[in-house]
């Protein structure tokens, strides 16, 4: 329903997104509903997904790198893609699509050391509208909750939040777009986990004819004992524009919830 209304209020869809920490992920191309405007296909389908691992793997990003190293093991790739987003969590206008878990850009001005952290589980689901617009989820596991809690209060901050806007305004300008940022927002509540980010920035987009059409970008962040959860969404309009739609903060909620659980059910690995 929020999608469909979305669509009668401004007749435009884009397919973009924007992920915690410190990338910037469009993993789609824009989709345009305007009179004289092309219809963009997406990318994100086909993309293989990565499979779990048999045995645990550890890498790392390279030499020198601030990214995290990476050691899979199967219990907690199993936790998290437990808990993000399933299908029959999300309105029926949803189709699941192929997720990869890692790609995108890099956001320079936050990029944080977290080399001596250790991610040990990932999972994320991508589900497609029959418009092409995306809701994405993405769940991280860290060795240990003090190591989760540490990552989120290096990548989450006002740095980060130019990074989203001024990113996703210069790729929709490389579209031929002309955004304008009508706000630009942090909030740390109302609260998902034990920390919260919601990032919420709304652009003025005008098209060729010079009609003008609002795009809101909703990320919401959040950390829950080893984890930290990430939920993205592209036109979906919150009450007053101060805060995100109550449907995306339940969507959140369900996803923290399940994390809790699934970690209580489970013994954190040792290494």
């Amino acid at each position: 329903m929020r999608l469909l209304i979305a669509v009668a209020a401004c007749a435009i869809l884009f397919a973009g997104a924007v992920w915690g920490g410190t990338r910037i992920f469009p993993t789609a191309e824009p989709v345009a509903r305007a009179a004289d405007a092309n219809l963009l296909s997406t990318t994100a389908e086909g993309v293989e997904t990565e499979k779990a691992p048999k045995a645990a793997k550890s890498t790392t990003s390279g030499s020198g790198s601030h990214e995290p190293h990476k050691h899979l093991v199967p219990a907690d790739m199993a936790i998290a893609r437990a808990a993000v987003l399933q299908p029959n969590d999300v309105n029926s206008i949803w189709r699941p699509i192929p997720a990869p878990l890692s790609g995108g850009h890099a956001c320079p001005e936050n990029n944080p050391d977290r080399s001596r952290f250790t991610i040990t589980g990932q999972g994320r689901s991508i589900f497609k509208s029959g418009v092409g617009a995306l809701t994405e989820s993405r769940v991280t596991l860290y060795k240990n909750a003090g190591q989760a809690a540490l990552s989120f209060e290096a990548t989450n901050n006002r740095t980060y939040l130019r990074c989203i806007r001024e990113g996703i305004k210069s790729w929709l300008q490389g579209r031929g777009l002309k955004p304008r940022v009508r706000y630009a927002k942090l909030q740390r509540e109302p609260a998902i986990g034990s920390q919260t980010a919601i990032y919420l920035v709304g652009y003025v987009i005008t098209v060729s004819d010079g009609t003008r059409y609002m795009y809101p970008v909703e990320l919401l962040n959040f950390q829950i004992g080893r984890a930290i959860g990430s939920h993205q969404y592209t036109l979906v309009f919150s009450p007053d524009g101060s805060r995100p739609c109550e449907c995306e903060l339940d969507e959140a909620r369900l996803v923290s919830s399940r994390l809790a659980n699934l970690e209580s059910a489970s013994q954190a690995p040792t290494y």
